[in-house]
């Protein structure tokens, strides 16, 4: 990029030589230090880094602290079926527990209001996590709750609000971000399993969610995902907030075998892990 009100000066006049006449190597500065440059010179020229995007002359953004509004819009708005059957439906315990780890981003939960009547039709959030790439630890945002109301899905907003989050993170000087999406992204670097059991089949199957297998009769389906009485291993507990070093401990020792994992410290572990009432 050119600057018109650049001197005659060329930028390889102006860097200054180490004794041996080499210019400094790049290695010697901070991938950090490099990126606030580019943060800094963003801003001082004016460049939409610094400012929000735009929304039209009918919207708003607004940093989102109301929980019963955000609780609505998702209850009402957010993921389902291609039947409109099932609706994710987050109690305002786990959303408050989502949106709220340890050194979160007031400013990351993003909300879009109509400017005349007021009312909150789009939301998305980000919280800042840490995840170890090999030996490199790695800032990131995790992105979340990406919902526009029913009536507006046709206004291309989503694309809008991807933009403004993402900036808003860039702020804060980080540059990656992990999210989920509906389809496989170029080129996946890793593979997770999990696993998750039917705590009340009868009702799931009755309400459409799951179905009967092959040769499967509803008592004989309660009576295989039915829970024994007591736990088949012996001292097993409920975490308390004194284990969380132990648990960090523990934690950190069995994700250390792998090339890609959360760095979690004591304090993440007794927001992410440590039960707590109204969550889940």
């Amino acid at each position: 990029m050119v600057d018109n009100n650049s001197t005659s000066n060329s930028p390889a006049e102006s860097q200054t030589c180490n004794p041996d006449g080499n210019l400094p190597s790049e290695s010697g500065v901070s991938i950090d230090s490099l990126a606030r440059k580019v943060q800094e010179s963003l801003l001082q020229r004016g460049t939409s880094f610094g400012k929000p995007n735009l929304l039209g002359s009918s919207r708003i953004w607004v940093t989102q602290r109301r929980g019963n509004e955000v609780y609505a819009l998702l209850t009402n708005n957010y993921v389902e079926d291609d039947e409109n059957m099932f609706r994710f439906n987050y109690s305002m315990g786990f959303l408050r527990w989502a949106l709220r780890p340890p050194g979160f981003f007031k400013n990351w939960h993003i909300g879009v209001r109509v400017k005349s009547s007021k009312k909150l039709v789009a939301f998305i959030t980000g919280v800042p996590a840490r995840i170890r790439v090999r030996d490199t630890v790695v800032y990131m945002a995790e992105i979340n709750f990406l919902c526009v109301h029913k009536k507006l899905r046709s206004k291309r907003l989503a694309p809008v609000m991807i933009k403004e989050v993402t900036r808003r993170v860039h702020l804060e000087n980080m540059w990656q971000a992990a999210y989920t999406a509906g389809v496989v992204l170029p080129t996946p670097i890793s593979t997770c399993q999990y696993w998750h059991r039917s705590l009340n089949p009868k009702k799931l199957i009755d309400v459409g969610f799951s179905r009967l297998g092959a040769r499967m009769t509803m008592s004989r389906t309660i009576k295989l995902y039915k829970l024994p009485d007591s736990t088949a291993t012996p001292g097993f507990r409920k975490m308390e907030s004194h284990d969380v070093p132990a648990v960090t401990r523990l934690l950190r020792n069995y994700l250390s075998q792998f090339l890609v994992a959360p760095d979690f410290d004591e304090n993440d572990v007794e927001h992410w892990l440590l039960p707590r009432e109204n969550v889940g």
